[in-house]
């Protein structure tokens, strides 16, 4: 006789509703939504409250910048462009040659203006008053007369861009182009007009914050002729230094 076969018991079935979701879940794991999300929420938040809670500029929006006018006193005064010298100095002439008027050496006073191009760069229109005595030639020779001596001239000042500002110093080099005017005091003897040009170099020492002292030499050639003879056009070559110490002051 057969034994009786063995009996396997079969597993429940799974119903078709819950199979689904596990394979749905299967698909779309749910640990990688919620983060993301969470953090999409937390950007979305964070930059909506920023603007909110930080001022302006310092988000990207730039503060407008405070309007300064010219009367206003938080704004810097601009250096002065002009200055006026008075000063005093000494005309020393070198000797004239033969058949030329020698002129002996005198004191005289002197008033320039200047006006600053830039820092460096500066013009100066000046002129000057002197009483030297003259010397004649030829029928003359040896007749001496006093004159009023008038200069005129125009200089290119270059200062130097390293002042001595421990001294508060500050060196320059000029040269220009003129005229020397004599007016012998004697009658029949007319004015005799002479050009000339100069080169020189001086400093400066600003003793205050407008007012200083100034101090220069200046040599000239001066295209000298016989003042006692005015018909007489020749003219010869005349140097003469030019040493004047003066005080100016800046508008």
């Amino acid at each position: 006789m057969r034994p009786a076969p063995r009996r396997v018991p079969s597993r429940p079935s799974v119903p078709t509703a819950p199979r689904r979701l596990l394979t749905a879940r299967r698909r779309f794991p749910s640990t990688g939504l919620v983060p993301a999300l969470a953090a999409a929420l937390a950007a979305g938040l964070f930059s909506a409250l920023v603007p909110a809670l930080i001022p302006a500029p310092l988000h990207g929006q730039v503060a407008e910048a405070p309007v300064v006018r010219p009367d206003d006193p938080a704004m810097p005064e601009a250096p002065p462009r002009f200055s006026l010298l008075l000063g005093a100095g000494v005309w020393r002439w070198d000797a004239a040659p033969a058949g030329t008027g020698s002129v002996d050496d005198a004191t005289g006073l002197a008033l320039e203006l200047e006006t600053r191009l830039t820092p460096w760069l500066a013009f100066r229109l000046g002129g000057g008053l002197a009483a030297p005595s003259i010397e004649g030639t030829g029928a003359e020779a040896g007749d001496r007369l006093d004159a009023d001596q008038y200069h005129v001239e125009v200089d290119a000042v270059l200062r130097a861009p390293w002042p001595l500002a421990r001294w508060r110093v500050t060196p320059y080099m000029l040269g220009g182009v003129g005229s020397v005017i004599h007016d012998p005091d004697r009658d029949g003897l007319g004015t005799r007009n002479q050009s000339l040009w100069t080169v020189g170099a001086g400093a400066e020492w600003d003793a205050l914050e407008r007012v200083g002292v100034r101090f220069d030499w200046r040599h000239a050639q001066v295209e000298l002729g016989d003042i006692f003879d005015p018909l007489e056009r020749d003219s010869a070559t005349v140097g003469a230094d030019r040493w004047s110490l003066g005080a100016y002051w800046r508008f």
